[in-house]
């Protein structure tokens, strides 16, 4: 849907994300994010939308979506975009703007990872290739997933060792599991100890210090810095 066009038919909460985007074009907040095939311009963020322009072309891209021109909004928020475009996933805050000279991070470079409007860390990435959504929590002792994430993921997580873990809910069953690739931005690690817990718990893949601390890391209050050591 393009920027300018006004929906027939739609909810109160409808046409008020629209007043904002209005508005926000108006406002002119923008950021440039060139993209590696199309330029990219971000210029609104809103929660499960994206205000942006494409090659000169405006639109509306709603989480999942993906514009003519081949970008696919993976995930948004009133502070932050995932975009893929020709096989590359970027996050970017409004209000960053990343120059021509771009290059993707390598080995040794910093991936940032914002609080969010929930105030949470929270990221999306991969784990064996499939794309997932990550909270970190520092004081997990591992990437944590339940039953349902590991079956969506393909980890055979019967395989593993059968262990307790204890929960804020009390001692529930878990196995333990072994990862072959976990991927947060252009950071991949392999042979990540993870548990996979019985259940719906946790609702959200935990990204723990089995990941964590096989990197440098540091935490601030509204980010979280990720650097590979080698």
């Amino acid at each position: 849907m393009l920027a300018s066009e006004e929906p027939v038919a739609g909810s109160r909460g409808e046409r008020a994300m629209n007043r904002l985007i209005g508005a926000c074009l108006a406002a002119g907040l923008m950021v440039a994010v060139p993209g590696h095939a199309a330029d990219i311009i971000v210029v609104g963020l809103f929660p499960g939308k994206a205000v942006v322009r494409i090659d000169g072309e405006r639109l509306v891209l709603s989480q999942g979506e993906t514009s003519p021109q081949g970008v696919t909004l993976l995930e948004a928020d009133s502070e932050r975009a995932v975009f893929e475009t020709d096989g590359q996933r970027r996050e970017y805050q409004l209000g960053t703007h990343i120059g021509a000279n771009y290059a993707a991070p390598g080995p040794g470079k910093k991936h940032r990872i914002y609080r969010s409007s929930r105030q949470m860390f929270e990221t999306g990435g991969f784990i064996n290739g499939t794309s997932v959504h990550f909270l970190v929590d520092t004081g997990a002792s591992s990437v944590a997933m339940n039953a349902g994430h590991a079956r969506n993921i393909g980890v055979n997580y019967r395989s593993g060792r059968r262990i307790g873990v204890s929960t804020a809910n009390g001692v529930t069953s878990g196995y333990q599991v072994k990862l072959d690739r976990v991927k947060v931005g252009d950071i991949e690690l392999t042979n990540v100890d993870a548990v996979v817990l019985e259940g719906a718990s946790p609702p959200v893949i935990l990204l723990g210090l089995s990941f964590l601390d096989r990197l440098h890391w540091s935490k601030a209050d509204t980010v979280i810095e990720l650097e590979r050591k080698y």
